[in-house]
Formats: C-alpha cells, sequence, structure tokens
C-alpha cells in the first residue's frame, strides 16, 4: 500500500498555511507572519499533538521553498538597477549597516558574547523585510512618493548585505572555523570574489541559452530547464561552500539582465508562492511556543529597542547623505521591520548551536512587533516627520542647510574633475578583474582537486591532465592579467601627468610613471603568490606553466586583447540600460491638492476585457484617471481614449481618495461563472442553417456585423450544393443556406437564437 502520511502532512501545511495568510491580511498584515503563525499551531511543539507527522521532509521541501524566494528577490535587483541607484544610497546603506554591527558587537561585549554571536545578533537586525515593507507602502500608495523609493531600493540593497552576512556565518558554521578580523577579511574577499566568477560566467551564457531555448523550445521546456539551471546554480554555490540561497540569488540577478525576465516571473510566480508558503510554515515549526512565555519581557524591550534603533541609524544615515530631515524620518520609519533574512539567520545559529534556542521565537516576536508598528506609524508618518522637522532647533536647522550646501558643493566639484572622471572607471575595472582572477585560482583548485579524484587516472595520464587543466585556466588568467596591466598603465600615466601639470614629458612625470608600475607590479607578484593553489611539492608545475604562459602572452598579447575587449563589450551590451518595465520612478502624492495614486490590477476574468478608455469614462463616473497601465512588461504612459483593457493590466490610477476607492470598486468587477468559462480550446466549427422566414434574410454580412455582436466568424456558405469560403461582406443570407460558423458553443448558441428572430435570453 502506498504510504500517503507526506501527501497528508503537505496538505496540512498548505491548508494551513492559506488560512492563516488570508486571516492575517485580512486584518491588513503580511502573510508571512500568517505561514509562520500556521507553523507554529501544526508543529510538534504545539500541545497537545503535532498535526505534521514527519517534520524532517516538510524542512527538506523548505529548503526548495528557499531556492524559490531567493530567486524572487534576485529577479528584483539586477545589476543595471544597482547602477542606477547613485553613490548617495551606497553609503547610506554602508552607514546604517555598519552602525548595526558596531552596535551589535558592544551590545555583544557588554552581556559577554562573543564575536560570532553578535555577528548572528547583528544578522537578525540587520535587514529589514523588503516583502513587508513593500505591502505596506503598495498598500498605502506611499510606493509612489520618493521616500517610498528610496526606501525600496534600500530594501534591495539590506538585502545584499543580508546575501554577504549569511554566506559569512554559513561558512563559519559549516567548517568550524575560528572567527577573527583578518580571517572575516579573508572570508569577504573569497565570497565576493566568487560573486564576480559566477556573474561573469552566468551573463556569458545564461542570456545566450535563454535566448535559444526561446526560439528552438516550446514554452514547458522552457519552463522545466530554467528551473534545472536555477537548481545547479544553487548546488554549484552549496558544493563551493556556501548556501543554496546564494547560488538562486545569482540566477535571479542574472535573469534579471534578460529580456525573459517578464516571462520567467510570471511562470514562476505561482510555484514561488506554494514552497515560499512551505519554507515559512517549516521556519514557525521550528519555534518551541511555550519559550514566549518566558522570554516575552524581553521580547517587548528588543522589539521596541529595535524599532527605535532601526529608526534612529536609518533616518542618521540619510540625514548624512544630504536627504531632508523630515523624509530621512520617514524613510527610517518605514525601514523598522524585520523578516525573512532575520528569521533565516536565527534559524541557522540556532540549529548551529552557536545561540540559544530562545533567540530564534525572539526573532519571530519582533518580526512580528515591528511589522504591526510599521503598519500602524507608516502611513502617519508624513505628519510626524513634518511635525518634528518644525520642532527642531534653530541652530541645528542652521546646521543642516549648511551641510547640505557642503554636500552640494562637494558634489559638483567631484562632477567637474577630470582626473576623476577618468580613474574611477579603471579602479572598477581593476578591481573586478581581480576578484575574478582571485576566485578563478581558488576555486579552480578545488574543481581540479574534485575532477581528478572522479576521473581516478593512472598517474601516466594524470600529469598530462593536470597540465591541460591548468593551461586552460592559465590562459584566462593571463587574458584577466593583461587586462589590469593595461589599466594599471593608464593609471600611472595618468597620475604621472597630474603630477607634474607643468611638465607632462618630463624626466619626473615618468619616473613618477615608472614607480607606480614597479609598486603595481610588486604587489600583483605578492598577490599571485598568496592565492596560488599549487602545493610546495608541485613546484616544478607552476614554473612550467609560468614559463609556458609567458610565452604564450608574448606572442599571442595582442589576440589576448582582443578577446577580452569583445567578452567586455559583449558584457556592456548585456549590462547596457534597456526600456524598463516598471512605473516611474519618482511619482509623487501631491497631499495639498488631495491627491493620490493608486494601482489596480484588472483581474483575469474581468467584466471590462476588451472595452476602450472611453467606454469605462472612469473620469466622468468617478473622477479618476488612469495615467499608465503595464500589459506583458510594457508601460503605457497618458494612454489614449481609444485604448482597450485587458486582464492583468496594472492600472495607475490619480484622484481623490473617494474617486480612487469607486473606480477600484468598479474596475474588479468580474464576468459571471457562465461567462468565464469558454477557452480557446472550445472554438469549433459548427453549420447552422438560415431557418425559413429568418427575418436576416436578404441582408448583407456587413449590415448584420455578426463579429461584433456574436464574437463568430462565418467562414462560408453553402447554398443550393454549391460551397463558398470567405464569402464577401456585401453577401446577403436566403432561405436554406447553411453557414460555417466558427466560435464557442454559447456564441453558436446565440447566434442561432438571432438567425431565428427569438429573443436571446444568454445575452449580457
Amino acid at each position: 500500500m502506498i504510504n500517503v502520511d507526506f501527501i497528508q502532512d503537505l496538505t496540512v501545511v498548505l491548508i494551513g498555511a492559506g488560512l492563516a495568510g488570508w486571516i492575517c491580511r485580512s486584518l491588513g498584515l503580511s502573510a508571512t507572519i500568517g505561514y509562520m503563525l500556521a507553523g507554529m499551531i501544526i508543529g510538534p511543539y504545539t500541545p497537545p499533538f503535532s498535526l505534521v507527522s514527519d517534520v524532517a521532509r516538510i524542512q527538506v521541501l523548505s529548503q526548495i521553498g528557499l531556492v524559490f524566494l531567493m530567486f524572487a528577490i534576485g529577479l528584483n535587483l539586477s545589476f543595471r538597477k544597482l547602477s542606477r541607484l547613485g553613490s548617495g544610497l551606497y553609503i547610506a546603506a554602508a552607514i546604517s549597516i555598519s552602525l548595526i554591527i558596531v552596535l551589535c558587537r558592544t551590545a555583544g561585549w557588554l552581556t559577554r558574547l562573543d564575536l560570532l554571536q553578535s555577528l548572528f545578533l547583528a544578522g537578525i537586525i540587520l535587514v529589514s523585510s523588503s516583502a513587508i515593507i513593500g505591502k505596506i507602502l503598495h498598500e498605502t500608495s506611499l510606493i509612489h512618493q520618493r521616500f517610498g523609493q528610496t526606501v525600496m531600493t534600500i530594501t534591495l540593497l539590506e538585502d545584499l548585505a543580508a546575501i554577504l552576512m549569511f554566506s559569512i556565518l554559513s561558512t563559519f558554521t559549516s567548517f568550524g572555523m575560528q572567527l577573527a578580523p583578518l580571517s572575516l577579511m579573508g572570508i569577504t574577499s573569497i565570497f565576493l570574489a566568487f560573486l564576480v566568477v559566477v556573474s561573469v560566467i552566468a551573463l556569458l551564457t545564461v542570456p545566450r541559452f535563454l535566448a535559444l531555448l526561446q526560439r528552438m523550445a516550446t514554452a514547458e521546456l522552457q519552463h522545466v530547464l530554467v528551473a534545472g539551471l536555477l537548481f545547479t546554480l544553487a548546488l554549484f554555490a552549496a558544493k563551493a561552500g556556501y548556501s543554496l540561497a546564494l547560488g538562486a540569488f545569482l540566477m535571479g540577478v542574472v535573469i534579471a539582465e534578460t529580456a525573459q525576465r517578464e516571462q520567467i516571473e510570471r511562470t514562476f510566480a505561482g510555484i514561488n508562492d506554494i514552497f515560499t508558503a512551505v519554507f515559512f510554515v517549516a521556519i514557525g515549526m521550528q519555534i518551541e511556543v511555550s519559550l514566549f512565555l518566558d522570554i516575552w519581557p524581553l521580547l517587548l524591550l528588543m522589539a521596541g529597542l529595535v524599532f527605535l534603533g532601526r529608526t534612529t541609524i536609518c533616518a542618521f544615515a540619510q540625514v548624512v547623505v544630504g536627504r531632508p530631515v523630515g523624509e530621512a524620518l520617514q524613510t527610517g520609519l518605514a525601514l523598522t521591520p524585520i523578516g525573512e533574512f532575520s528569521l533565516i539567520i536565527a534559524q541557522l545559529g540556532v540549529a548551529a548551536g552557536i545561540l540559544p534556542r530562545t533567540y530564534y521565537p525572539l526573532a519571530a516576536g519582533i518580526c512580528l512587533l515591528t511589522t504591526l508598528a510599521s503598519a500602524t506609524i507608516v502611513p502617519r508618518s508624513a505628519g510626524l516627520a513634518q511635525g518634528v522637522e518644525r520642532h527642531l532647533p534653530l541652530g541645528l536647522r542652521r546646521f543642516l542647510d549648511a551641510y547640505q550646501d557642503l554636500l552640494e558643493r562637494w558634489h559638483q566639484r567631484r562632477g567637474s574633475s577630470l582626473l576623476w572622471r577618468f580613474i574611477r572607471k579603471r579602479f572598477a575595472q581593476i578591481a573586478i578583474e581581480i576578484l575574478f582572477a582571485t576566485g578563478l585560482l581558488i576555486f579552480s583548485g578545488n574543481l581540479s582537486d574534485w575532477l581528478f579524484e572522479k576521473l581516478n587516472l593512472e598517474s601516466r595520464f594524470l600529469m598530462s591532465r593536470i597540465l591541460i587543466f591548468w593551461a586552460v585556466i592559465g590562459s584566462l588568467l593571463m587574458a584577466s592579467m593583461i587586462a589590469i596591466w593595461r589599466n594599471i598603465g593608464a593609471l600611472a600615466l595618468l597620475f604621472a601627468q597630474a603630477t607634474t601639470p607643468s611638465q607632462p614629458n618630463s624626466p619626473s612625470a615618468t619616473a613618477v610613471e615608472h614607480l607606480i608600475r614597479i609598486a603595481a607590479a610588486f604587489l600583483l607578484v605578492a598577490w599571485l603568490w598568496m592565492i596560488l593553489p599549487f602545493r610546495s611539492q608541485a613546484g616544478w608545475i607552476l614554473a612550467l606553466l609560468a614559463v609556458g604562459l609567458v610565452i604564450v602572452a608574448t606572442v599571442f598579447w595582442r589576440h589576448m586583447i582582443y578577446w577580452h575587449s569583445v567578452v567586455e563589450h559583449r558584457l556592456d551590451n548585456i549590462l547596457r540600460p534597456y526600456p524598463r518595465t516598471r512605473l516611474p520612478e519618482q511619482l509623487t502624492s501631491t497631499t495639498d491638492w488631495n491627491l493620490k495614486i493608486e494601482e489596480c490590477v484588472l483581474p483575469d476574468q474581468s467584466g471590462h476585457s476588451g472595452k476602450t478608455l472611453f467606454d469605462l469614462a472612469l473620469r466622468s463616473r468617478f473622477g479618476a484617471t488612469i495615467v499608465g497601465i503595464e500589459r506583458q512588461g510594457l508601460l503605457v504612459t497618458n494612454p489614449a481614449a481609444e485604448m482597450a483593457l485587458y486582464p492583468q493590466d496594472t492600472l495607475l490610477l490619480v484622484g481623490e481618495s473617494r474617486a480612487l476607492e469607486s473606480a477600484r470598486a468598479f474596475l474588479l468587477v468580474q464576468k459571471s461563472a457562465a461567462a468565464a468559462a469558454d477557452h480557446i480550446e472550445d472554438v469549433h466549427f459548427d453549420i447552422v442553417p438560415v431557418p425559413a422566414n429568418s427575418p436576416r434574410q436578404n441582408q448583407a454580412l456587413a449590415q448584420l456585423n455578426i463579429s461584433r455582436e456574436f464574437g463568430i466568424q462565418i467562414i462560408g456558405i453553402e447554398r443550393e450544393g454549391v460551397k463558398q469560403l470567405n464569402p464577401q461582406a456585401n453577401q446577403q443570407l436566403q432561405d436554406g443556406d447553411d453557414l460555417l460558423v466558427l466560435g464557442t458553443s454559447e456564441q453558436i448558441s446565440r447566434f442561432d437564437t438571432w438567425l431565428h428572430g427569438e429573443e436571446d435570453q444568454s445575452a449580457p
């Protein structure tokens, strides 16, 4: 007999998650909180018994949920988006993250926590929940204000920092390494090198592979293969010593750069929702409800400290980069809820035995309380921020005004610096090339050990394979080294010219240039020596490969430069901005005019499908205006009156609160079950005879307008045994004609009733 216990457990998990999520959404809370509550209720720590018989199997499914969750987060964060953010937001995010880590380390020192435990504590409160914050901002229509856009951007940067923190902590907990500042810097550098290597390889291969799939494979096979790619990269990251989450996140970021992003996001939306729910239910199952009774005073204290601390730190960071105080305070208030990553990091620390068991329910409780506080305060944050700004001391306001003027002048001076314009891109290219070469050498060493162990070749064949393998890796390395050296040469020349502006070609300028080149060469040799994966007993291999690579580089110098330029140009083309599919970033709600901006998504069975904006007449009916339509990834601003609407269109509405409420209720009207029952597979041919004495006799097809009225096509007419395909518009219907029509059963039935001159009761 088939064991159905697993199906039973999965059924309990999904139904519990759905009901709890629905209740929380009805109360204005995030569905994520409902999923965790469902896990606490059905889990093994809730008396009198557990509704799930095998928690371990649900935990396995939760790992799949983690992969899809991180993939979805990555899809919303592309390299293009990162490049457009501006230095101010990067600096603000770095300041807030650094302050939180320093404060957590200080608190850990006062409470006798070691460095690793302090980092876990920082990881728990380091990052806000992009899912929860996005929901709050969308529901309050604050997403279209400037501070709302700033908040969502910062959450993306915090997600990136959380990925880094999670990967570092996973590495130390997996290998039991002692955490020290030097080892922390080394782990961070290797992590960044891994990111660069995987990102470059994936950017060069994945977009081409997806384009090939789109041309040659069916939609079904495309989805299957993309899922296979997703889990392949997740598994590769896990084998490299990181987590499944990192690989899934990177795949999402890479696919976000492709033209297939919207299609893939829609395809995986449903399965992502299901497995993400399973993931958070599994997190809730590990929370011991009884511990809440023991820690509730600490929970209230920590939740208050996190709310006030994150608000203050994030607002301070915004002020440092020149944001107005009111806007900075609004941003800080919106960034208080902690969420997905906090729970993941807390779960990792408790499972590894580094954190006490109480930290897990503590993190879940802080997530719940900060979400409740943020959902209550954020809609009122504008008035609160204005009140604080008005009551600032006069001296402080003058200081902030002078500070913002100073920042503005500094930005203008930096933008006008010719030297800065030339060197910043060179430094970025050198950093990326160094990280790529570092990752290539470090992870190629692990790859070679695994590969030759699997091949299990005899010693006489093994050595030749080793030489071939490292010759290929060395060739790739030489291309990067040539690019690094050429950029160093350009920087040396620029600095030499800048230090001797009056005598650009003098011996002193030449000396400065040569000194920079010599110092850079020394640093490059020291760097390579530290990261080479060879053992001391294989030194002769290093010497042999070095000689061979020098010869290859000398002979094929120009070819390597050419191919490296080709690769660099291809990456530039991939990362070159193209028209995005998101709504405008700087829309604002004009409170003085009592106007709001809201989004409304037409349901699949919308009763207004096919109607034009002129037919809807929202402005004359309700006083609301549709100013933008997003359809299948294409944004149309200021749409024309004759533009028709279709299911899943995202409409951007502008109007007063009451007008928007009425317009939304009108737009969300759906078809009846009978009207929505037909699908494309229901369209078929049928023969409809024209009855005797039909009131439609002797009327031309153009006059009857059958296609518009009933949605069917008259494909042919048989009259006195003669068949005529595609009849002309001036063709008249005659008694005894057999009409070959194409349509659904309901459409054909209505047409037949109409031919008989009877009243059509089924017409809408």
